[in-house]
């Protein structure tokens, strides 16, 4: 052990690592004392067990000391101000703050791990010299100030401690023990440093637990304060504390740190799967490590919103002066400004409240934050040290210089200050320097670990690099403006000022944009072939990755390896474990096709039985995803205005339209099942260039549409769930998250999703479904408003209202999603008798599906018809305003006019009725709804764009464009709205605008399923033909119907409408008119053999008939 441990450089046998063979790699001192101690040996047994407790606990440490940055003094004075200004309701961004410190700790221990060097050291190869000389200053400067506000804690929880008696400085140099401590304890192994860190972090939490469990706050409030993101009531000061709490969490050395510390487990690197094996503990670990962080800060801000909020100085005095054993009771002004703490005076409060051994236990517990701050500081600083200047000093010295460099800037401030109060009023701007800071560290970690040439097969996925980078300039916008504002309160804005920043802040600027170019290159956002003056893209890094050598060995063929390589980059997930069809046998729905290799397979069996519920469960799924659309947010609003206005005899228009959709649904199903191409596929196909452009964008028109209604469906549940705390904006951007959440779950396969969205359908059930017990409406009117198709006493408006329940029924992208959907089960094509079981179980399937999309919006016009119909405005008025628990009471005007509802006020009048619990179970199944069908919008954006303009993007870009182009109207349409109303009222013209798109689905779908060419013996009778074709008919003189009425409400009829409108009505019936002249001839009403000018009719397909193969044609057609 004494050898393991000699300081002397110059005894060439206690540094064996210094003889080397090849020239050309640099040595890494961290390395060197690496190989010096004893690593952590990790168990090798358990290799196929998915968890290990014994493995984790080897794993177990780094997380803990890197979790250590979270709870330095600098945070828990952030804590104590949060909780003072805003109570409990900044608590939302501590955790979010520490999920995201969560996300970015995970790259930073993979780049340890994967590469086998700390982040330093990569900076050290993977930038040229001048940057990464820059990039260590910045880096030092923000440790020195993180130290500085350590050691100020510790200071100053001794001279709370000692009730004043040990000076400031006297503490200050009393925490220079800290390096000798550092030396003593690294002497005894790694180990044993990290059970001091455990017993640091365990008497924090112990002493801010004791301080919590003492003020007893209101645990209510404290998860309200957690689980809803916005602050009422907030205005700047509160928003500049929010922004202080990110800075404070996200410290940019500590990703420097964590990636040096996972080094100290002895991973074989050789092996792929103990890679991805410690990459998975060390994340496990991590999160264990920084939840219990995130309650250790949770106890200091819940303890100081509960004893300070709201209070002034003068009401602390008046109790500190009582105390006669706490030392500067009257350190709290005697006038009546809302209290101002920081640390020091947190421990006064604590005392003069609860007694001398609360302020001691405090001081206690900063101690103990200061104490393990420090030490983590000192790591820091010397692997920065070593990475960026390659030092090569015995430990002592390295450590002692990187301790000195920290805190002489300490002491100097210590002797100048006059008083505690001074000295603890640095944090603000020590914070400020360190968000300066904070590009130098996140930058980097997201470009190194997004680098093929570091991570290899393990690089951070597509959607890692994209939420990172969202975060990232997330994080970077907070904090300039942090900056800038700390700035000009501070200096102010005079014309010096501003020349002598005006360069720095030039130069810094440029220089965040030179990473982050290098970033981009990483991500290949930017290939990294370009060429740019200054820039070193293809510099040379000297990186191994043993785990491909050795199954480069293994194989035999070379290219397929490099093959084997280059897919894995892509097809990798979060631990770098594969996500191929290999090891997840259920496919993606982000697959182009759905092939045989990685389609939901039938069971084999049951040939000869008519039914198998075996063989339903395995066909089951796609009809229930199709059936969201009977479910969005439009639908449910039709539903409540119908059951508002006309009671129960709009029921059986809801029944017939079901049915319609069935009989629909049933053909674009068998279609996809049939040609084995979804109906964009096929109308690429079967169309000329310019008829199937106009094609794709009226149906992306209808998709836009539909996700305009799903969006703002969601963003008003949020807005009730939060009884609006939460702005309608910001609900928007929420629902942006359904893009991740899409990519997410899409990775676990078809059937993962399928399940997601059958919890969706159960949530609406249950939802609805209690609304309608509660209101209990008359069971016999239900069933004969379902049954007699009649409206007695209807007028206009209720047969308008029956006309909007068709349109939001049946909706002209559900065709397109369904037939890309059955694509997902693996079907024996040579087999006919195969395809007719699909085509026979996806219609049980999807009947079923629609059946329950019927109750369900049944329940909801019940529920409206039985509580609003022929009820006024000033009835549900009188009702509100005796409710002070519900949003917006006042927003039925107190008139005597019948009432009108929507998605909203729908909520407003079920809270009302039967309490704000009613009203957030409401607000629930709306956002399930919402949620599911932008989802499924999502899906049917990415067939339709795919199938019509056979964009070949990467899938998360492609998820990302069909997303955008759905969202940004949204968006656009929530700053420009004026009040909710204005919103929700947007919802007849968007059903207006996709009723204006049916004919572009309806007429393609039955024109496809009709034709001889693409079904084959498969295509529709002749009566299912004739059936189709007057629905088809029906439904497009309905819309046509509604569409002329919602334009003259709009626009009304002056003769400029007319003269715009005219060519617009004429181009859009021409375009109906010559698809249905394409319908005809599938339906061979016309022989295909005629001459029409722009038509194609015999246009070669590329749809293959595999079953027909052994089949004789017959001379008058057909098969035999």
């Amino acid at each position: 052990m004494s050898s393991s441990h000699n300081d002397e450089v110059n005894v060439p046998e206690a540094e064996p690592w210094r003889v080397t063979e090849n020239e050309h790699i640099e040595q890494d001192l961290l390395a060197e004392d690496a190989e010096s101690q004893e690593k952590v040996e990790i168990p090798v047994d358990d290799v196929e067990k998915a968890f290990s407790f014994k493995k984790l606990w080897a794993f177990t440490g780094p997380g803990f000391l890197m979790s250590i940055a979270y709870l330095d003094p600098g945070n828990i004075e952030s804590d104590l101000q949060s909780g003072a200004q805003a109570a409990y309701k900044l608590l939302w961004v501590l955790l979010s703050a520490h999920i995201i410190g969560m996300l970015l700790q995970r790259m930073s221990a993979r780049l340890g791990v994967v590469s086998g060097k700390h982040m330093a050291e990569v900076a050290y190869q993977f930038y040229p010299r001048l940057p990464r000389i820059i990039l260590w200053l910045m880096i030092e400067i923000a440790i020195v100030c993180s130290d500085m506000q350590e050691v100020i804690g510790t200071a100053i929880a001794i001279f709370l401690l000692s009730k004043g008696l040990v000076p400031l400085y006297v503490g200050v140099f009393i925490t220079i023990l800290d390096t000798f401590t550092f030396l003593l304890i690294d002497r005894y192994g790694i180990r044993k440093l990290e059970l001091i860190f455990g017993v640091l972090i365990l008497t924090m939490t112990a002493s801010f637990g004791y301080e919590f469990v003492v003020v007893k706050p209101p645990i209510g409030d404290v998860i309200s304060g957690m689980v809803v993101p916005w602050c009422a009531g907030c205005g700047k000061g509160e928003f500049m504390q929010a922004i202080s709490v990110v800075g404070a969490v996200i410290m940019p050395h500590n990703l420097y740190l964590h990636s040096a510390l996972v080094k100290s487990r002895r991973v074989d690197r050789k092996d792929r799967r103990r890679v991805a094996e410690a990459n998975k503990y060390f994340t496990i670990e991590s999160a264990v490590a920084l939840f219990l962080s995130f309650f250790i800060n949770l106890f200091v801000v819940a303890v100081f919103a509960h004893g300070l909020y709201q209070k002034t100085n003068a009401d602390v005095r008046e109790m500190c002066i009582a105390r006669h054993d706490i030392p500067d009771a009257d350190i709290f002004p005697n006038n009546t400004d809302p209290v101002e703490v920081d640390i020091y005076k947190g421990g006064i409060y604590l005392g003069c409240q609860f007694g001398a051994i609360a302020m001691f236990i405090w001081g206690v517990g900063i101690f103990a934050a200061g104490q393990s701050s420090t030490m983590t500081g000192t790591y820091t600083g010397q692997f920065v040290m070593e990475g960026f200047v390659k030092i090569e000093w015995p430990k002592w010295k390295r450590v002692l210089i990187t301790r000195a460099i920290a805190i002489t800037p300490t002491l100097i401030l210590t002797f100048y200050s006059q008083g505690v109060q001074n000295l603890t009023g640095m944090n603000d701007f020590l914070n400020c320097v360190q968000m300066i800071q904070l590009p130098f560290a996140l930058i980097p970690i997201i470009t190194f670990t997004s680098s093929r040439k570091i991570m290899h097969d393990f690089r951070s996925s597509k959607l890692f690099q994209i939420f990172a980078l969202i975060t990232s300039a997330l994080i970077l916008s907070i904090n300039v403006y942090f900056i800038s504002d700390y700035v000009s309160s501070r200096l102010g804005t005079e014309w010096y000022v501003i020349m002598v920043l005006a360069p720095i802040t030039v130069c810094y600027v440029l220089f965040v944009l030179y990473l982050a170019i290098y970033c981009l290159v990483s991500c290949e956002v930017i290939p990294g072939t370009v060429t740019i003056r200054g820039f070193s893209f293809n510099k040379s890094y000297e990186n191994d990755a043993p785990w491909l050598a050795v199954e480069q060995s293994a194989s035999h063929d070379n290219d397929g390896f490099q093959h084997m390589v280059s897919t894995l980059s892509s097809t990798t997930d979060g631990d770098g474990s594969q996500r191929d069809s290999s090891e997840n046998n259920e496919p993606s729905l982000q697959e182009k096709t759905f092939d045989d290799s990685i389609a939901v397979s039938i069971p084999d069996g049951d040939e000869d039985t008519i039914f198998s519920w075996r063989k339903l469960w395995a066909f089951t799924g796609p009809g229930f995803l199709m059936s969201i659309a009977y479910l969005d947010p439009g639908n449910i609003e039709s539903d409540l205005q119908a059951g508002a206005q006309a009671e129960y005899r709009l029921l059986w228009v809801l029944l017939v339209s079901h049915f319609i959709g069935m009989l629909l649904q049933r053909m674009s199903a068998r279609l996809g099942v049939v040609s084995n191409k979804h109906m964009a596929e096929i109308a690429y196909d079967y169309y000329p260039v310019i008829p199937r452009l106009c094609l794709w964008l009226m149906i992306e028109v209808a998709i836009v549409c539909s996700d305009m209604q799903e969006v703002i469906g969601t963003a008003i549940a949020i807005y009730l769930l939060s009884k609006g705390r939460i702005p309608l904006l910001v609900g928007v951007l929420i629902t942006i998250l359904d893009t991740f959440t899409f990519l997410l779950i899409d990775r676990y396969g078809v059937r993962k999703l399928e399940l997601v969205f059958v919890v969706l359908i159960s949530t609406m059930m249950a939802t609805f479904g209690y609304e309608f017990i509660v209101m209990k409406p008359d069971i016999g009117e239900v069933a004969k408003g379902t049954v007699i198709p009649w409206c007695s006493g209807c007028g206009k408006e209720e047969i308008t209202t029956a006309i909007s329940i068709f349109g939001a029924v049946i909706m002209p992208h559900n065709f397109y999603l369904h037939s890309a959907l059955v694509k997902s089960r693996k079907i024996d094509r040579t087999n006919e008798k195969r395809i007719a079981e699909a085509n026979k179980y996806f219609s049980i399937e999807s009947a079923f599906a629609l059946c329950v999309s019927f109750f369900i919006n049944l329940f909801v016009l019940s529920v409206f018809a039985r509580g609003l119909y022929q009820t006024t405005n000033q009835d549900v008025s009188s009702m509100c305003l005796a409710h002070n628990d519900i949003p917006d009471s006042d927003v039925f005007p107190n008139n005597t006019e019948l009432v009108t509802v929507d998605l909203y006020q729908g909520g407003i009048y079920l809270g009302c009725q039967f309490g704000v619990f009613a009203m957030l179970i409401w607000a629930i199944g709306i956002f399930a709804a919402g949620q599911s069908s932008t989802m499924t919008g999502t899906y049917t954006g990415q067939f339709v764009m795919e199938g019509f303009v056979r964009i070949s993007w990467p899938k998360w870009k492609r998820v990302l464009i069909t997303r955008a182009v759905a969202i940004t109207p949204t968006l656009i349409l929530c700053v420009q709205a004026h009040g909710i109303k204005n919103l929700t009222g947007m919802n007849d013209f968007l059903n207006c605008v996709q009723m204006v798109q049916l004919p572009f689905a309806l007429i393609p779908m039955i024109t496809f399923t009709s034709s001889e060419r693409v079904m084959r013996n498969f295509r529709n009778s002749r009566p299912t033909q004739i059936l189709s074709i007057i629905c088809g008919v029906v439904i497009i003189a309905v819309n046509i119907y509604f569409i002329t009425q919602t334009v003259e409400q709009y626009l009304g009829s002056k003769w400029y409408i007319f003269v715009i409108m005219t060519p617009v009505t004429i181009l859009y019936l021409g375009f109906i008119t010559y698809l249905t002249i394409y319908c005809l001839v599938a339906c061979e009403m016309i022989d295909d053999s005629v001459k029409i000018p722009g038509f194609d009719f015999r246009r070669n397909l590329k749809i293959d008939a595999p079953w027909l193969k052994n089949k004789v044609p017959r001379v008058n057609g057909g098969y035999a």
